[in-house]
């Protein structure tokens, strides 16, 4: 049991995610020899070559006994399980998930939004203690804000967001609301536009609200000059507030009744930390312009696969964005799914 043996493991997708950490948090070259170290021994850390930069780390689990159970890896507080052969036949790695939805005849060069969104609400607003910043206020549905901090002097403190939340447990409002987000840094902006002239939003260290706000809602600071502010609602869908779900695939059966048929679609993903947060385009499905040209009256099956991006439900999520450019849309039968699983331990046992 005290002896080190190096990873291995029968099991595809636990090989994928292994490949993944290593690939964002270690770089290394040899990623099964020596830098991955399984230690068969309770209440022993197991760390890469690079450890000592804190570029991840991976422990064991123990039952009540202090007994190994098995060796997992440990990201933004969530452990994902890392199965060795042994183990293989004891533990699964996740249940499947499904989001799909069903469009029979889309509107004319209409944009579908689902499981969420992001909508502009306040472009290039200035932000700061007194004219000619002062305060901004917006208007917006209920759900949660982000703000995007495109430019500004004075970049450490704090802004507050007043209005009336609605509870996402009960539904119930309170009226004349705060809160709190600590700003240290611009944002990336890094939307892009397809053929179509569709955005492909992409964000690095944009802020967010913990509340959902709804009605007129006002955002002041005492600390920061800021002179370029972009507000937006924002929502997701975050699988019930579940930890340890991996996006998988996403896929698309449509049907076009003309060659000038134009479909775009894309799955963008929002990760959470605190005050910030980053979106990123995760995959996206073609059909015209950016994909295979279309052929009137026939069926397409679009899908990419092997995704394989983790996120922690609790705080982070995602939406699809779909796009028909055409007017009329020449597009039928749309049904997209997101399919995803829950990385979980069905049963312990020791190895």
């Amino acid at each position: 049991m005290g002896t080190s043996r190096p990873f291995v493991s029968e099991n595809k997708d636990i090989n994928k995610l292994v490949q993944w950490v290593i690939r964002h948090f270690a770089p290394i070259n040899n990623a099964y020899g020596t830098s991955l170290r399984e230690l068969g021994v309770g209440k022993r850390s197991i760390r890469d070559s690079r450890q000592q930069q804190g570029e991840i780390t991976y422990r064991s689990l123990e039952n009540s006994e202090g007994k190994f159970l098995q060796p997992i890896i440990m990201h933004n507080g969530i452990a994902y399980p890392l199965l060795t052969a042994k183990a293989n036949e004891h533990v699964n790695l996740g249940i499947k998930l499904l989001f799909d939805t069903f469009e029979a005849v889309p509107s004319r060069a209409s944009e579908s939004n689902v499981h969420g969104g992001l909508l502009k609400i306040a472009d290039a607003q200035t932000l700061g203690p007194a004219t000619p910043a002062g305060d901004i206020s917006v208007s917006k549905g209920t759900g949660k804000m982000m703000i995007a901090v495109i430019a500004g002097s004075d970049l450490a403190g704090t802004i507050t967001i007043t209005g009336d939340t609605i509870d996402r447990d009960t539904g119930v409002k309170t009226v004349g609301d705060t809160d709190t987000i600590i700003v240290d840094a611009v944002t990336t902006d890094g939307t892009t536009q397809d053929s179509n002239g569709n955005d492909v939003h992409k964000f690095t260290g944009a802020y967010i609200t913990s509340k959902w706000f709804t009605g007129t809602v006002v955002l002041s600071t005492s600390t920061l000059n800021l002179s370029d502010v972009d507000v937006y609602h924002v929502s997701f869908e975050q699988f019930g507030d579940t930890p340890r779900i991996m996006i998988t695939t996403f896929d698309v059966n449509l049907f076009s009744t003309n060659i000038a048929a134009e479909f775009d679609a894309y799955i963008h993903t929002i990760h959470v930390t605190g005050s910030k947060c980053n979106i990123h385009n995760e995959a996206e499905l073609h059909l015209g312009a950016d994909g295979e040209t279309a052929i009137a009256d026939r069926y397409w099956r679009l899908r990419q696969g092997n995704i394989d991006d983790p996120i922690d439900g609790r705080t982070d999520g995602f939406w699809v964005d779909v796009h028909y450019s055409n007017s009329p849309v020449y597009v039928e039968d749309v049904t997209l799914k997101v399919w995803g699983k829950q990385i979980q331990i069905l049963e312990d046992r020791e190895v």
